[in-house]
């Protein structure tokens, strides 16, 4: 199975192109890549195989987040949007973050 992050450059009219592999992420354990979000530096967090697989801006993988079950998805959340939540099969699992995510624009 292909387990990787595609990015692609956009132009102002919504058009894709320059597909290419961002990342990699290959594993013998469960889980595959799903939910993904970015945070204020650039590092991208995506849930995957044996947990929330971190990478860099360029694609480099900087470690895995272990939770206690596989999660599948990802989101920011508290006040000053510090706070990783983690869904998996039987729980919300949270994270105190050192870096704010992205904020979702509004309006």
């Amino acid at each position: 199975m292909h387990q990787f992050i595609r990015a692609f450059d956009v132009d102002a009219e919504g058009s894709l192109s320059n597909n290419r592999i961002f990342a990699e992420m290959h594993s013998a354990e469960d889980g595959v890549p799903d939910g993904m979000k970015v945070d204020v530096e650039g590092r991208v967090y995506c849930t995957g195989p044996g947990g929330c697989w971190v990478f860099d801006a360029a694609g480099n993988h900087l470690g895995v987040i272990v939770l206690p079950e596989i999660p599948a998805n990802c989101a920011w959340g508290g006040d000053d949007n510090r706070t990783m939540l983690f869904t998996a099969r039987t729980s919300v699992y949270s994270l105190r973050m050192t870096t704010p995510g992205t904020a979702i624009p509004t309006g």
